[in-house]
């Protein structure tokens, strides 16, 4: 497992999204292609979902379903007081979950503040995050 696939199951865990169901997993590809094509405006049923439904050998709503599944069963069970420090205390969060969207844009920007805080850390000033350090796996949406 590479840092960014271990810092996402971290978040992931944080929440309190069950490591059994579907949508954990999903979660963490979701996040991981939303990471690696930065430069896109990633349209989750057209894109993001079919990319892992092929990969799952399931269907893209599959997908979606338990994703939002996920999502639900962590804001109804979950540890509350860690999912406002993650969420930023938004009022909206608190009281209604996020969409699978909201989720994992959010979550991607976590990942991606500890990726640009890492590479302060080694380099001692800001500068674009190498990929290679990470041992990234690239993945393609087509």
């Amino acid at each position: 497992m590479n840092l960014t696939a271990k810092w996402i199951t971290e978040l992931l865990w944080e929440v309190g999204i069950p490591m059994h169901l579907h949508g954990y997993h999903y979660l963490i590809d979701a996040i991981q292609i939303s990471i690696h094509q930065p430069e896109m405006n990633i349209n989750l049923s057209h894109e993001i979902y079919p990319c892992i439904a092929q990969r799952y050998h399931t269907s893209a709503s599959r997908v979606e379903r338990s994703i939002r599944n996920a999502i639900e069963l962590a804001w109804k069970r979950g540890n509350l007081a860690a999912v406002n420090g993650i969420f930023g205390r938004s009022l909206n969060f608190i009281y209604e979950k996020p969409s699978n969207g909201e989720m994992i844009a959010i979550l991607t920007e976590k990942i991606r503040l500890r990726q640009l805080e890492e590479s302060i850390e080694k380099t001692g000033y800001i500068s674009s995050v190498d990929e290679n350090m990470y041992d990234f796996e690239k993945t393609s949406l087509h």
